[in-house]
């Protein structure tokens, strides 16, 4: 069962304070809120989504002891290119994290954390939700 609420005002606080403990790692270029969780008033699912972009996603395997000690767990989605990670509150997933490689020359600011993809919100099957 899906659940979708109305809007939460926690929403933006609890992706600052994510951001800011990605950001803390020295992993991440950048840490952005996606999303429907990141749109003022709009009714969604629960679950903080973010989107980071690293140097490499080498780098980001590399840290997945720091990122166990956030709380966040590698969840396999079959997208190459991206690592996907979740941190579970109260027994689900509340905050999920896709990390893709940066594209040289695109500003962190861009979409997609400056990369060139286009982004896609789907929830394959067995994904955390």
């Amino acid at each position: 069962m899906i659940e979708v609420v109305e809007y939460d005002e926690a929403w933006p606080v609890r992706a600052a304070a994510a951001r800011a403990d990605l950001i803390s790692l020295g992993v991440f270029d950048a840490v952005e809120h996606i999303g429907s969780t990141s749109v003022p008033g709009l009714a969604a699912k629960p679950v903080v989504d973010l989107m980071a972009a690293a140097t490499s996603l080498d780098a980001v395997a590399a840290a997945e002891d720091a990122l166990a000690g956030l709380g966040y767990r590698r969840f396999e989605v079959g997208m190459p290119g991206r690592l996907f990670y979740y941190r579970d509150e109260d027994g689900s997933a509340r905050t999920s994290c896709t990390w893709c490689p940066r594209t040289p020359g695109i500003p962190a600011t861009s979409g997609c954390c400056g990369t060139t993809c286009a982004l896609t919100r789907t929830t394959p099957a067995g994904t955390p939700s």
